[in-house]
């Protein structure tokens, strides 16, 4: 029997690929190292159910032994999953396909993106609070796949944490630190983030030397306190 469920496309199989064991008259079993691959390649090269024969010779007596196997197409989806963009939504929020993303791996390892078709949230109050399931079909090498997939309401989607970095990772005794020498990341409760360019900043002088990483962790400090 063949070691793994299926192969892909393009393989070209091998004794190695088959678990084979040969049966005596005597009721002995024993494993087969060596054997031939009687089915050509051109044979087996076709996505679908073939059957490949395999045969083994010993003391002049051959046997052979058909069996099935499961070919792949390589550009065939293996696995997807389908999520919603963000974490959750806003109560209100006008849903839409460009709201879900379908991410797929190719039985050759490709990873891929298709595009959604189209989306069922028949079951979904965008009004409530709540998590619902619904669903969504995409396309790909001319086949439907459709999934389920989860969609969280919350009352209201606000900031969770700031990020706050300097734009120079060196600064000089006498050197001030202003907002415009600052990226600030506002990081929200549905998984996006932005950058905010409206905060008030109160400057920061440096004055000592060789202190770099504490007056890092003071603006940073700072920055957090008082970008809030």
């Amino acid at each position: 029997k063949l070691k793994t469920p299926y192969i892909i496309q393009g393989k070209s199989l091998s004794h190695n690929d088959f678990e084979i064991k040969a049966k005596y008259d005597d009721g002995t079993v024993k494993s087969v190292a060596e054997a031939a691959i009687e089915t050509p390649y051109s044979k087996y090269s076709v996505p679908g159910t073939q059957t490949v024969t395999v045969s083994y010779t010993e003391n002049d007596v051959k046997v052979t032994c058909d069996v099935s196997v499961e070919v792949k197409n390589s550009k065939d989806i293996n696995t997807y999953e389908i999520t919603t963009v963000k974490s959750n939504y806003e109560k209100g929020y006008s849903f839409g396909i460009s709201d879900v993303l379908a991410s797929a791996y190719l039985y050759d390892g490709t990873r891929i993106n298709p595009v959604i078709k189209y989306i069922n949230t028949d079951g979904v109050d965008f009004n409530s609070k709540g998590s619902y399931t619904a669903r969504a079909t995409f396309e790909h090498n001319g086949k439907e796949y459709s999934g389920d997939f989860t969609i969280v309401i919350v009352d209201s989607i606000g900031i969770t944490s700031l990020k706050c970095e300097a734009n120079s990772a060196v600064y000089y005794i006498g050197q001030t630190l202003t907002a415009k020498d600052l990226t600030v990341t506002a990081f929200y409760s549905d998984g996006s983030y932005g950058y905010i360019s409206d905060f008030d900043f109160t400057p920061v002088t440096f004055d000592t030397i060789g202190t770099n990483r504490s007056e890092e962790r003071r603006v940073g400090k700072e920055c957090l306190k008082r970008c809030r």
